[in-house]
Order: C-alpha cells, then sequence, then structure tokens
C-alpha cells in the first residue's frame, strides 16, 4: 500500500498525468464541442468515432474527468509531504548551521566586518558553542507547499466553476427584450457583423437590467465579454430576421415585427395574409423582371429577396414569388412592407458562483505568493566562527547563490580599502 501512495503521490506520476491530460485536451481544441449528432457525421469522416469516445464533448467525459481526479490526488499527495516536510525545516536549517566546522577562511578583522555587514542587513543571529548563524527568510521554507496546495485549490475550484456554471445561448432580436430566469432582462440596441472597413467584426450592444434595478449599456465581440451581475456575456451566433412593417390602412396602426423563421400573418378570418417562407442574398433579376434564386447563402450586407404567399382567403387567390427589400404587398386593409433583413446575435449567458470565483481568484494568489517566496524570500544561513587570529564564515541554505558569496566578498574588500 505504501509502495501505492509513493507512486501516486511522485512526481514523475503527476507528469505522465499532465501529459496524458494535454494529449486528449488537443481533441477539444481542434474539435468543435456540444455540437448536434449530425454535425460531427456530416462535417467529420470519424464522425462515429467521434461520438463513440465522447470527443463532441470531451470534457465531460468519464476517462477525462478521472485524469482530473487522479491529477488533483496526486498534487494533494504532493502538497502534504511538502507541509509535513516543511514544518520543521527552519530549525533543522538552523541548527545544521550551527554545526558546520568549516568553510571560507578570512582574517579576524575581515570577519567582524562581515558579522558587522550582516547586523546591519537585519540578519537574525543565533550563537552556540563558539558559532553563530545569521539567517534570514526563513518563511521563504513554506513557498513550495504554497505552490503545490494553490495548484490543487485552482484545479479543484476550476473544475466546481466549469461543472456547475450555468450556461445558455439566447437569440436576442430586436421586437422584445429576452427575459432571464432571475429576471435580469437584455435588449438588443445594435448588432453589426462587419466593422467600418468591411472587414468581418461581430459585435453587439446591448442593454442589460438586473431585477435590483442595476443597469448597463456596453458592447459584446469575439473574446470580449461583458462582465456584469455576476454573469458574462459571450457574443457566440447569429442569425437573420426580417425588419417588416405592418400598417393597417384602416385605423392606421402602424408596428414593425421582425421575423426569424416562416411564419403566416392572417389578416381576417376568411384565411387571408401572408406567408413568409424565407430570404435569400444571391439572387439575380432575369430579363422578364422574374426573380430567380442563385443559392441559399446569405451574405451580410447584401440586399434581400423574400419567398412570399399571398392568400386573398379563396381556393384560387394564392400566388408565391420572390419580392425585394422595400416592397409593399396589400391585403384586404393591411399593407406588408419587407424593409430589410436585418442580422440579430446569439449571446451566450454563462453564470458562475461569485464564491467559487472568489476562492478561485485567491488559489491564484496563493500560487503567487508562493512562487514570491520560492524565488525572491529564500531562506540563507550563513555560519561564522572565529579559529585562532582569523575564521571562516559558510553559506548554506536550500539554495546557495554565487551572488550572495560575491556580495560577502566585495562588502569585505570594500570595508578593508576604508
Amino acid at each position: 500500500m505504501k509502495k501505492i501512495l509513493n507512486g501516486i503521490r511522485s512526481m514523475k506520476f503527476g507528469i505522465i498525468l499532465l501529459v496524458l491530460i494535454m494529449a486528449i485536451s488537443f481533441f477539444g481544441t481542434v474539435i468543435e464541442q456540444g455540437k448536434a449528432e449530425e454535425f460531427y457525421l456530416a462535417n467529420y469522416g470519424a464522425g462515429h468515432l467521434i461520438l463513440a469516445l465522447g470527443l463532441d464533448n470531451l470534457y465531460y467525459t468519464p476517462y477525462f474527468l478521472f485524469l482530473g481526479v487522479l491529477l488533483i490526488v496526486n498534487l494533494t499527495l504532493c502538497s502534504l509531504v511538502r507541509f509535513r516536510s516543511i514544518f520543521h525545516a527552519g530549525s533543522k536549517r538552523l541548527a545544521a548551521a550551527l554545526k558546520v566546522k568549516q568553510g571560507n577562511n578570512v582574517a579576524g578583522p575581515q570577519l567582524k566586518r562581515l558579522e558587522a555587514y550582516l547586523e546591519k542587513k537585519h540578519y537574525h543571529k543565533k550563537s552556540e558553542d563558539g558559532q553563530t548563524v545569521f539567517y534570514k527568510n526563513q518563511i521563504g521554507h513554506i513557498g513550495s507547499f504554497l505552490v503545490h496546495l494553490s495548484l490543487v485549490l485552482v484545479l479543484l475550484l476550476g473544475a466546481l466553476v466549469l461543472y456547475t456554471g450555468k450556461s445558455q445561448v439566447y437569440g436576442i432580436g430586436y421586437d422584445e427584450p429576452v427575459t432571464l430566469e432571475d429576471g435580469t432582462q437584455i435588449r438588443l440596441v445594435d448588432f453589426v457583423v462587419t466593422d467600418e472597413e468591411g472587414n468581418v467584426h461581430y459585435e453587439s450592444t446591448l442593454d442589460i437590467t438586473t431585477p435590483d434595478g442595476r443597469w448597463i449599456t456596453d458592447a459584446t465581440s469575439v473574446n470580449y465579454p461583458i462582465n456584469f451581475a455576476g454573469k458574462k456575456y459571450f457574443q457566440e451566433t447569429f442569425g437573420y430576421a426580417v425588419q417588416l412593417r405592418i400598417l393597417n390602412t384602416v385605423t392606421g396602426m402602424d408596428d414593425e415585427v421582425h421575423l426569424t423563421e416562416p411564419v403566416f400573418l392572417q389578416t381576417s378570418d376568411s384565411g387571408a395574409g401572408i406567408y413568409y417562407m424565407a430570404a435569400y442574398t444571391d439572387y439575380r433579376q432575369e430579363p422578364d423582371g422574374q426573380l430567380s434564386i442563385l443559392s441559399d447563402q446569405i451574405e451580410p450586407g447584401k440586399p434581400a429577396a423574400f419567398l412570399i404567399s399571398t392568400m386573398d382567403g379563396t381556393e384560387s387567390g394564392m400566388s408565391t414569388g420572390l419580392v425585394e427589400e422595400g416592397t409593399t404587398l396589400e391585403v384586404e386593409d393591411i399593407q406588408f412592407t419587407f424593409e430589410a433583413l436585418r442580422p440579430y446575435p446569439g449571446i451566450r449567458i454563462k453564470e458562475t458562483s461569485r464564491v467559487l470565483m472568489g476562492c478561485l481568484y485567491v488559489s491564484f494568489g496563493i500560487m503567487i505568493a508562493g512562487l514570491w517566496f520560492c524565488f525572491f524570500q529564500q531562506p540563507v544561513y550563513i555560519t561564522t566562527a572565529r579559529t585562532g587570529k582569523g575564521g571562516f564564515y559558510q553559506i548554506s541554505g536550500p539554495r546557495s547563490t554565487q551572488g550572495l558569496e560575491m556580495e560577502l566578498v566585495l562588502c569585505m574588500e570594500e570595508s578593508s580599502g576604508q
């Protein structure tokens, strides 16, 4: 059992786990995640294999989660071992430094100047059996433990944030605001698919109002989400809506709606009305004035033609055809004007626990502190002792540096020259 525990907590095993996780994660970057089964079968030659291995939702597969748990266990055990080893590390290092019997020999005056220099630099001092140890940065012994601990916390809390957070895509239209479960309302102010120079640039400007009355107007684009009231708003996708103006010529009532899917707009109980079916931007006008469709691919910024059926309520009173932007069709007392084809965004809204996110940020803070202790608070122990007319000094510690050795030599030389 002890051998198994030693193997699980070993650095070699941790590196193997990291390599496996990185190798598997590679498939998560090259294969689009979370799509329908038909998408993979149609777009990937190995679609059946992708679905069988769960590569369509890789980060939720049992084997990926199992590797993550093993890595957390490995780092946890490493951290416990580190904690046990550093608990008395300072006192052990100090005791070992007091037992040093030889080092760099120096003259008596130089040794005196060295000790005065170390006291001036606020080193702690302990003497025993004719030897003195100057030491500082004992807190640096906890650096490696804090780094290991922070890695465990980052992995664990990151997994909790990933697997407990809510995420959903909403189509944000122009007519009515979208209301979330908690009462937050999102209204589309503007959506563009190209920038001023004509380059592709998807950006949504949103009005967001929370149930408690907080409000913000901000823009989200690819890789630049809106962070507001504990939620993130990502520019995810887009669709197209037909901007249709409806005018009642009798009452004068005028309204504007946006159609995102085929719909029948009835004008009377007789069955009269219009049926909107589809929109196209790739079309041409024939010599006889008729419009013909070239393809069903929609290109942003191009004028559109709309496939419409009009019905006057009789069996023979139905006609189907394409109409261009700006065309007005009148059925009974209602006028329908097809003004434009406008893009609208699909916004992914992610919500995570503020407590978990706060703890995750604290974990990163612990990691930074641990790294700072490791690199900038390295424990140092300098043993000095007098032997006859002279003496010696010896630097010890987890990482004895050549730079410190040079500093002490220069200190004694400069003092000698004064």
